[in-house]
Parts: structure tokens; C-alpha cells; sequence
């Protein structure tokens, strides 16, 4: 029974991703060249959003409030809700507010600027984040210690951040880390799909939709 909810789970949510993906400044398969997360094609309308929610956030973000600049943010870099796609003033937004201090802003900043191949600033946002213990500043230094993008490569110091952001509940985090140890790689050094079947199962009951195909095959197929 359970198989089959997650085999549904994830179907559904396929058939409503986005094929693309880097409109979401968040992360999904670690090894995948991407490694980003899905994103909604399809909202229902208590979802979307009005012009006087959008007015109201873009009012907070120019008076200074970190929240509002961040919520900009994340519309112009995705291109939702009527607010067109402008990378640049995402990041502009993000900026602002991790000025401010906000944890948040400076991971999604640093993201932001791996994407664009500024490993060294990328870093730099992400580990002010991790000193705020951000679940996501930590997901992203893992990445960066994953791929050396930054960071000396090492396997090991990225499952750590991995781990670190997985204990805050980082949903993308968890969901790596099944990924790292049916791979066999990271502390164990060897493929471990039992372990990875633990990762996968509690990412899959928080609704991550990857998670819930790999568990619903691996519990059918075995």
C-alpha cells in the first residue's frame, strides 16, 4: 500500500514539473549536473498569488523589511506570479537583505552565484549562512564541497554539511544523502541501498517527490 501511495505521489507530482528547473534557486540529485529541485508548473488557485500580496511584499522589500526583500527575491528569480524572470534583480534583492543580516538571503545568494560560476563569493554567502546554522547555507556548502566548486573536493566534508542540514530538516539534504550512500560514497566508502532506502522514506513522507519514485520502486522492485 505504501508502495503504491508514493509510485501515485510521485507521478503526480512529475506530471506537474517544471522542465525547467533553474527557475528555483534550490537544490534536488546532488549528482545530477543541475542538482536542482522541482518546481510547480501547475498552482491551484488558493496557491497563487494576487497583485495586492505581490504589491504588499514589494512595498516591505522597499522599506527595508529582510523577509519582504527575500519573498522579491524569490519571485523575480522564478518568474511567478505575474512578476517577470530577472535573475539580476534577484539577486539584488537577496543582497539586500542579507545586508541586513537575514540567514536565509545569504544562502540563497550563494547559490545564486554558484550557478553563475562565482564559486569564491558563492562560498563566502554560503558559510555566513552556516554561521547562522541555515539548513540550506549548510546543504550548499556540501554541494560545494561535492563538486570542489569553491572548496577543496572531499566526499567526507560533504556528507558532514549534508548531515548538518538534514538534522535541521533540509528535505533536499536528507534526500541526498540516500543518493551519496547508494553511490557509496561519503563516510561509508561503500554503495549502502539500505541506508539510502532510510534517507529516501523520510524525504518521501515530508512529500519530496524524487524520494517517493525511488521509494515506491525500490519497495515494489525491491
Amino acid at each position: 500500500a505504501a508502495a503504491a501511495y508514493y509510485e501515485q505521489a510521485a507521478a503526480q507530482a512529475v506530471a506537474a514539473m517544471d522542465p525547467e528547473r533553474k527557475k528555483t534557486v534550490e537544490h534536488s540529485n546532488t549528482l545530477d549536473a543541475e542538482h536542482m529541485t522541482v518546481l510547480a508548473r501547475r498552482m491551484t488557485d488558493p496557491e497563487r498569488m494576487d497583485a495586492r500580496q505581490i504589491e504588499y511584499m514589494d512595498y516591505c522589500a522597499h522599506v527595508g523589511d529582510p523577509a519582504g526583500k527575500v519573498a522579491m527575491a524569490h519571485l523575480y528569480h522564478a518568474g511567478l506570479h505575474g512578476v517577470p524572470r530577472d535573475v539580476e534583480a534577484a539577486e539584488y534583492w537577496l543582497g539586500s537583505a542579507a545586508a541586513k543580516g537575514d540567514p536565509s538571503a545569504h544562502a540563497n545568494l550563494g547559490i545564486v552565484r554558484m550557478r553563475k560560476k562565482q564559486y569564491s563569493k558563492a562560498v563566502k554567502s554560503l558559510r555566513r549562512a552556516a554561521k547562522f546554522n541555515d539548513a540550506s547555507g549548510w546543504a550548499g556548502l556540501g554541494y560545494s564541497y561535492l563538486y570542489g566548486a569553491g572548496l577543496p573536493q572531499s566526499d567526507t566534508l560533504a556528507t558532514r554539511a549534508l548531515w548538518k542540514a538534514a538534522t535541521m530538516g533540509h528535505l533536499d539534504a536528507i534526500y541526498n544523502l540516500g543518493v551519496l550512500a547508494l553511490a557509496g560514497r561519503g563516510a561509508d566508502l561503500q554503495p549502502d541501498p539500505k541506508m539510502a532506502f532510510r534517507f529516501w522514506s523520510v524525504a518521501a513522507e515530508f512529500s519530496h517527490p524524487q524520494a517517493q519514485l525511488l521509494v515506491g520502486r525500490m519497495a515494489l522492485r525491491g
